[in-house]
């Protein structure tokens, strides 16, 4: 299998037999050029998802959206000859498998949160773990999202690998798993209208992560973790992490960091300019009024970049 051109923005939908439908949203413009760096994910994700339906022999149906910035040649061609081209819904026809394959994470988001999952020691089957991952999925593909997506989901997530990779004394696994799945959590209920996201999305994770049958103990840390990224200020060493990882675009290449600060602004497109400018400043300047990051490794790497980009877009507040 190969692959050709430029990075898709979107990953639409699959469907095994059972009609369990996931859908993987990126919510962003493609991007011109090579794809380096932060734009993998894109490419692992598409990617990963529709190889071991083309390996397997599997039918893939592939309808191309309409869009303005379609890349020219976006390709992955297998035995079957599947393409993937432009912005894509992809619908993967699984012939190939029992209902476990059918049923078993094909993303490697939904592969990432299933190993969390059974690691903090669920003991639900995998169908059932698979569509909490669907039902968090969708969550962060609600209308009004164009910031708090997936594709923030998948750079925090490999924000936290790098960290927990940096780490000198790393938390255990199941830990390390519980910042997993705070990640996947931590912004499941966004609506920028209401001051109490991450406590509702604290309890959703605490009522998910019981129906599947994990420890209390494992949902109480998920639901501290979620709730420390509120305010962004670490007690312990895994709100440390899981909070470094969620501000990780404040220390992005200054165009990134301005498409961060656009896509925030859609999302309170309901607030008026004077309004935004009187709301966003007091934020940035919390964020400048001491360090920006709590592991040391974030402060080293991530802090010059995260305190310049954050002092010129204040400035250009006024």
């Amino acid at each position: 299998m190969t692959r050709t051109g430029h990075a898709p923005d979107r990953l639409g939908t699959h469907r095994s037999p059972h009609r369990v439908r996931g859908e993987f949203g990126w919510c962003g413009a493609p991007r011109a050029g090579p794809v380096t760096g932060w734009e993998e994910p894109f490419w692992y994700q598409m990617e990963a998802f529709v190889r071991p339906m083309v390996r397997a022999g599997s039918t893939i149906n592939v309808l191309i959206s309409g869009g303005a910035h379609r890349p020219a040649a976006t390709r992955w061609s297998g035995r079957e000859g599947a393409d993937v081209r432009g912005r894509t819904e992809v619908e993967g026809n699984l012939n190939h498998g029992g209902e476990a394959a059918a049923a078993a994470p094909r993303s490697p988001l939904a592969r990432v949160f299933d190993d969390a999952l059974v690691t903090a020691g669920a003991r639900a089957d995998v169908g059932d773990r698979v569509a909490a991952f669907v039902d968090v999925a969708r969550r962060y593909q609600e209308p009004g999202r164009h910031f708090h997506t997936l594709r923030h989901v998948a750079e925090m997530s490999a924000a936290l690998r790098v960290l927990l990779a940096a780490e000198y004394r790393p938390p255990t696994e199941r830990a390390a798993h519980a910042c997993v799945l705070a990640v996947y959590f931590h912004d499941a209920v966004y609506e920028s209208r209401l001051a109490d996201n991450e406590q509702r999305s604290a309890e959703l994770a605490i009522d998910v992560l019981a129906r599947l049958g994990c420890p209390a103990a494992i949902g109480a840390a998920v639901a501290r973790l979620v709730l420390a990224t509120a305010s962004h200020r670490s007690a312990r060493p895994d709100e440390a992490l899981v909070n470094d990882a969620d501000l990780r675009v404040l220390a992005r290449p200054p165009a990134a960091y301005d498409r961060y600060v656009r896509r925030v602004r859609r999302e309170y497109g309901w607030v008026g300019e004077q309004a935004w400018r009187e709301g966003r400043a007091p934020v940035l300047r919390g964020l400048l009024d001491g360090p920006v990051y709590a592991t040391a490794w974030a402060r080293r790497s991530w802090e010059p970049l995260a305190r310049l980009n954050l002092a010129r877009e204040l400035h250009a507040l006024g």
